[in-house]
């Protein structure tokens, strides 16, 4: 390595340590300052049981055991606080920026390495999932596996890479089942190549001069074979509970708003509103566009690194299309968190705008433009209370805390339930039955800690209700009015929407 060739290196270190320890700083900031939400609280209470409940699925999770049983092993080592359980997501987020910059300079160059980075770093949708006690950071950091592991098949084929890939594919599975998006983008693209190239002794144009033969079809196969009889071990198990997701009665098919927004969902999320939404939307759509025809134009013309433009853009278009198809035949499946297996194929194609187009000067512009909506996103994230999620943890301490009586506390949905039951599971929750949203059955609901009720048969003298105003908002305020004709309210508390009252029997 020549000396020019070490102070680029150098260079390229320097600017990728002060992106990663932005990045960090940004995902370690006041990462416990917010609630659990209900799938946070629902992760802390499956971690929270044992590792054979974890396994085999007790809790009726739609997700495979993976991330859960990995969050079950930290919190045995750092403790259940949400600090602990909420920090195994931002150090995935972190290294996230790391391997989408290696998929950058893999596919072309180091810049395109750092601008990708950059992005990932600085995007308010990355910020908020690595500060989420869920799998989507693991998710995006197994597909940035997944994606690095066969491009580097094909620049230096070796039985290592193919191992690579089979442990990022197994363990993908086995934390969500979008992941079987990403090795079906690959699988595709990889019979594409051998059909188009079917001599596998011919160079091919993006290839490294390694001497090595190009991947041929024996170690696809038996790769591909180890990962579904890995993965079929739990296949028949979890695949009756994917039936459950269309239960939820509250989601509705996904808009066609929903499907052209997408890119700023995952990009500014859901941070901005009014005139800022809008500009965030009109820039983010327009540098799509720009990027779409600007990648068309490369693959038309066979330019450097056109094969990866092509995977990078199978990897946004196909999960992306396929799962709004699905969510309108099938099941509601279409969510910008799954899709977060789409986020480092979106991130590289507009790094790639920035660094390696006739036009790079004006997608530039165009991403300084987006930087300070970016920072305003990311303001709304951690200061605004209108952009965070409800003080759920308050309610459930002024409950713990309050003088009153003691007595159970009810609750209409699972959604307040499960978080509860995470914060302060001394306490008697219990479930209402009957409700719409109950997916799960009744042990379901008492491995969670509580119990069930018959809103007919409430035991004891006192107890709370809580009303949760998110959705079935015509079931709880119904539970409300029939609790105050049969019982007296003595108390009552609003914590930023999130209803509790005290009720006792007759007039005591």
């Amino acid at each position: 390595m020549n000396r020019n060739s070490r102070s680029i290196w150098s260079r390229s270190a320097w600017i990728l340590s002060i992106i990663v320890l932005v990045g960090a700083a940004l995902r370690l900031y006041r990462l416990d300052a917010q609630s659990f939400w209900a799938d946070e609280a629902f992760s802390a209470l499956i971690a929270a049981s044992s590792a054979v409940d974890v396994l085999s699925n007790a809790f009726a999770s739609v997700h495979p055991p993976g991330y859960y049983f990995l969050l079950h092993l930290w919190r045995s080592l750092a403790g259940g606080t949400d600090l602990a359980l909420r920090y195994p997501s931002a150090l995935l987020g972190v290294l996230g920026i790391v391997l989408t910059y290696q998929l950058g300079r893999n596919i072309r160059s180091r810049r395109l390495g750092l601008w990708a980075a950059g992005i990932t770093a600085l995007a308010p949708y990355h910020v908020f999932y690595s500060q989420e006690a869920r799998m989507y950071t693991l998710l995006y950091c197994l597909t940035c596996v997944i994606m690095l592991a066969y491009i580097r098949l094909w620049q230096d084929e070796g039985y290592g890479w193919w191992v690579v890939f089979v442990l990022a594919a197994v363990a993908g599975l086995w934390s969500h089942f979008f992941a079987g998006f990403v090795i079906a983008v690959v699988g595709g693209h990889f019979c594409f190549v051998r059909l188009w190239y079917p001599d596998s002794g011919r160079p091919l144009p993006w290839r490294v001069s390694t001497g090595k033969a190009s991947p041929g079809w024996l170690s696809f196969f038996v790769a591909n074979g180890v990962v579904a009889l890995v993965f079929g071990l739990y296949w028949a198990r979890f695949l009756s509970r994917v039936q459950i997701v269309d239960a939820e009665t509250w989601r509705v098919p996904p808009s066609l708003g929903e499907l052209i927004g997408l890119p700023l969902a995952l990009t500014m999320s859901q941070f901005l509103s009014g005139t800022w939404q809008m500009v965030a939307f009109g820039c983010v759509i327009f540098l799509v566009i720009i990027v779409g025809l600007q990648a068309a134009r490369a693959l038309w013309q066979r330019g450097p690194a056109a094969n990866w433009l092509l995977l990078l853009a199978l990897f946004f278009l196909i999960p992306v299309v396929t799962s709004y198809v699905v969510s309108y035949s099938w099941r509601l499946v279409f969510s910008a968190r799954v899709l977060i297996i789409v986020a480092p194929a979106l991130y590289l194609l507009i790094a790639w705008s920035a660094v390696h187009t006739r036009e790079s000067r004006l997608n530039q512009l165009i991403l300084f433009l987006l930087l300070p909506q970016a920072m305003l996103g990311l303001c709304h994230w951690f200061f605004s209370p209108s952009y965070a999620k409800p003080p759920v943890r308050d309610a459930a301490y002024l409950v713990q805390e309050s003088k009153l009586a003691n007595g159970p506390v009810l609750h209409a949905i699972p959604t307040s339930y499960k978080i509860f039951n995470h914060y302060i599971p001394d306490l008697d929750n219990r479930l209402i039955t009957g409700h719409p949203t109950q997916l799960q059955s009744g042990d379901v609901y008492e491995r969670m800690g509580g119990s069930l009720v018959d809103p007919t048969a409430v035991p004891g003298d006192h107890f709370w209700l809580v009303v949760f105003p998110v959705h079935s908002l015509e079931f709880q305020f119904a539970m409300r009015d029939d609790f105050d004709v049969r019982f007296h309210r003595q108390q009552e508390w609003d914590v930023s929407g999130i209803q509790i009252y005290y009720y006792a029997q007759g007039d005591s």
